[in-house]
């Protein structure tokens, strides 16, 4: 009878050890769970900040493409009126210069035809003196 109390005794008491093994167990196992997701809450907060610095990357490298394209059209923009502005140049030049060279032929037509009419009075008057 006393072997079966102790055997009883014993046997309780296992019970309550295992018990206690198997608290502590979960209580392991939860946090050990808890410092997963912590972990886990990391590497999302990681891969998002990650993925937030390469959005940003991307924003910026656009953003200087951009301007880079505008800042080319602004240059091609310039080029063009340059350009222009040249070739208006060219055309008044050349306009400036016909205009020279038609005064310069009409003052020689003028000349040549003041030359025939002095000629001609010449000959008039020395017609006029053998008369």
């Amino acid at each position: 009878m006393l072997k079966k109390l102790l055997l009883c005794v014993l046997m309780s008491l296992c019970v309550m050890a295992l018990s206690a093994c198997k608290g502590d167990e979960e209580k392991v196992q939860v946090a050990s769970d808890e410092q997963k997701i912590d972990e886990d809450k990391k590497v999302a907060e990681e891969e998002k900040r990650k993925q937030e610095e390469q959005q940003r990357v991307e924003e910026e490298k656009r953003k200087q493409e951009e301007q880079q394209r505008a800042e080319e059209e602004k240059r091609k923009q310039e080029e063009q009126q340059r350009a222009e502005e040249e070739k208006r140049k060219q055309e008044e030049q050349q306009r400036a210069e016909e205009e020279k060279r038609k005064q310069e032929e009409q003052q020689k037509v003028e000349e040549k035809r003041k030359q025939q009419e002095q000629k001609t009075q010449q000959k008039q008057s020395i017609q006029q003196e053998r008369t």
